[in-house]
């Protein structure tokens, strides 16, 4: 079931955001991501519209847009992966949005194939700043019928 994020998720949110992104990113020291857990609880899940995907009343999935258009992240517990769970929360945003846009390490290639099998085109390519890691900054259009 999707609902709205509630300040009472926060825990539960960055223990899925924790796992899931130690999980995809192997090729980035743990350490980094456990230094950012309290960002994410203090800074980006209070600014982003969040969704969350839950599961017998407790949270296993959700997706943060910020601004209206920028996909902050896409995060499934480990546990709970490849039963379309992301696919179902990244459609109900494609839903509400004309034009949705994120970054995505190179390296990660489940994620890169992931946006792209839902429309995401690469748009650009850089470094992130704090990794060195190639990124792709990648954009999602909805069709405009004639």
């Amino acid at each position: 079931m999707i609902r709205s994020y509630r300040q009472e998720d926060t825990e539960a949110l960055a223990e899925i955001w924790q796992a899931a992104s130690l999980r995809a990113h192997n090729f980035i020291k743990d350490t980094y991501w456990l230094s950012k857990v309290d960002e994410i609880k203090n800074i980006w899940l209070p600014v982003a519209k969040t969704l969350v995907w839950e599961e017998n009343e407790r949270p296993v999935a959700f997706i943060s847009v910020i601004d209206g258009e920028c996909i902050g992240g896409l995060f499934v517990d480990p546990v709970w992966q490849g039963k379309g769970i992301g696919s179902r929360l990244l459609t109900a945003v494609q839903a509400e949005c004309s034009r949705l846009r994120l970054s995505v390490y190179a390296k990660n290639l489940s994620a890169v194939s992931f946006y792209a099998r839902h429309g995401f085109c690469e748009e650009l390519k850089g470094v992130d700043e704090e990794t060195g890691e190639e990124e792709l900054l990648m954009i999602w259009q909805r069709p405009l019928f004639l």
